[in-house]
């Protein structure tokens, strides 16, 4: 490889004595090229986990505010006997619903 860039600058500067050969290899092009892909993708990645955190917290303080609201309801409800597993349902039932039908928005189609 030495001996051909030799070569070669040797016959650019018989042509162009005053004009600097400039020359770059394929394969370090496309590694610059494949590295920036790979920058952005990384990126594109950490933003798209931050926003599920940040729509994750929005949901677990929905659901804070929710129990808030109906703390008499529970209360009343565990003293006259139901479970806790009844409550949970009736707290959660709403939110699985909404979680599964944004799931069945967003998954992508694997059909095409």
């Amino acid at each position: 490889m030495a001996n051909v860039l030799q070569s070669v600058t040797g016959m650019w500067n018989k042509f162009m004595p005053h004009q600097p050969i400039r020359y770059s290899f394929s394969d370090e092009s496309y590694a610059r090229m494949y590295d920036d892909v790979q920058r952005m993708g990384n990126i594109f990645a950490s933003f798209a986990i931050l926003a599920i955190i940040v729509a994750c917290l929005g949901l677990f303080a929905l659901s804070a505010f929710m129990v808030e609201q109906r703390s008499k309801e529970i209360s009343i409800r565990l003293v006259l006997g139901a479970s806790v597993r009844n409550v949970f349902r009736l707290l959660t039932q709403n939110f699985v619903k909404l979680v599964l039908i944004s799931f069945v928005v967003a998954a992508p189609c694997r059909g095409t």
